[in-house]
């Protein structure tokens, strides 16, 4: 299907810091890396005699982001998180930690090493649990934590991983894929964004899930939930908005969900209107308002979709929500003319 070129996730790594004023990650020159350990910095972070040395603590993160430049390994997954859990309770207590804590999620999202062959395996199933609590981290009410989270798990999902001349190589990208989907994390990514009030990270959110939903088995944890529902009522809202970004990221997170969704899923889904009428109210705003190559190309990607809604779900309530009335309108308006309000001004 052709589509609106989307921003991809960025490779994260501590090269990476986010600029509050552009509410973007930008990239900042590569540090040099320095003799600093996870265990001595997880040890300054919990020491209550250095419970109150905030700058000691934000060096040493900014140490060891430069020491791991090209990520942590597998055997510290256990060791990073405890650095992280600390993080959390210090920023809870103030919030200038916010900034060391995304530094360390950030090189989350770069693929993790590994010392043998073999820590693909023997490291699997930390590696799901790892990113389970990593991800659970989307729940506090902190943008930039919240974006970070949600581009960490892009880049480890979208990115292939580096192959390096020489040193440790990077865990398979498969292995990365494998742990994400098994984690069932966009679960937890469906729930945010029921309750997220932040336009900003809703539209994170909904790009991740785009390129989640590309797995049959997410999109089957979508259907399993009433996040279709929300993202549809939202995909109208939008319409008023004149937000085209988020339009299209609707449009395609449900065209995927169709497609790639167990059928049995998808028809007990959309099998009420609700869904279908998000669809037709959608279509009918892009007939009435669309005057940019980007408006029209939006409502044939609305045209696509309930095609193949229609091939998918044949008991799709179309008849009932008026859909087919203006598909047929649409179809011979090169030949009948028509009084239809909705049609006026409707352009090929």
């Amino acid at each position: 299907m052709e589509t609106i070129e989307v921003q991809k996730f960025p490779l994260m790594g501590s090269n990476m810091q986010y600029d509050m004023s552009t509410r973007s990650f930008i990239e900042r020159q590569q540090p040099p890396k320095l003799d600093t350990t996870l265990e001595k910095v997880l040890q300054l972070l919990t020491d209550p005699h250095s419970a109150k040395v905030k700058e000691r603590h934000t060096k040493a993160v900014k140490k060891i982001c430069d020491r791991y430049y090209s990520g942590f390994y597998l055997k510290d997954l256990e060791l990073v998180y405890k650095v992280v859990e600390s993080l959390v309770q210090h920023m809870q207590r103030d919030d200038d930690y916010t900034s060391s804590l995304v530094q360390i999620i950030m090189l989350c999202g770069k693929s993790f090493l590994k010392e043998k062959a073999s820590d693909d395996a023997v490291y699997g199933n930390d590696l799901t649990e790892f990113l389970v609590k990593l991800v659970k981290l989307i729940e506090l009410p902190k943008p930039m934590v919240q974006i970070a989270v949600t581009h960490c798990i892009g880049s480890l999902y979208c990115t292939p991983v580096p192959i390096y001349n020489d040193g440790p190589q990077a865990c398979r990208h498969e292995l990365n894929i494998k742990a994400i989907e098994d984690s069932n994390v966009v679960k937890i990514f469906a729930t945010e964004l029921k309750k997220m009030e932040d336009d900003t990270v809703y539209q994170e959110i909904l790009h991740l899930l785009l390129f989640l939903s590309l797995s049959s088995s997410n999109c089957d944890c979508l259907l399993d939930m009433d996040i279709i529902d929300v993202i549809s009522r939202n995909m109208v809202a939008a319409c008023g908005s004149s937000n085209s970004k988020l339009l299209q990221l609707s449009v395609e997170v449900l065209w995927n969900v169709i497609e790639y969704g167990n059928p049995d899923k998808v028809q007990d889904r959309f099998e009420t209107s609700s869904v279908v009428k998000s669809l037709y109210s959608t279509f009918c705003h892009f007939i009435q308002k669309a005057k940019t190559k980007q408006d029209l190309q939006l409502r044939n990607d609305v045209m696509s979709v309930t095609q193949v809604l229609v091939t998918r779900c044949p008991n799709a309530p179309l008849l009932e929500c008026g859909f087919i009335k203006i598909l047929t309108l649409v179809a011979s308006s090169s030949e009948v003319k028509t009084t239809d309000g909705l049609m006026k001004g409707f352009s090929m």
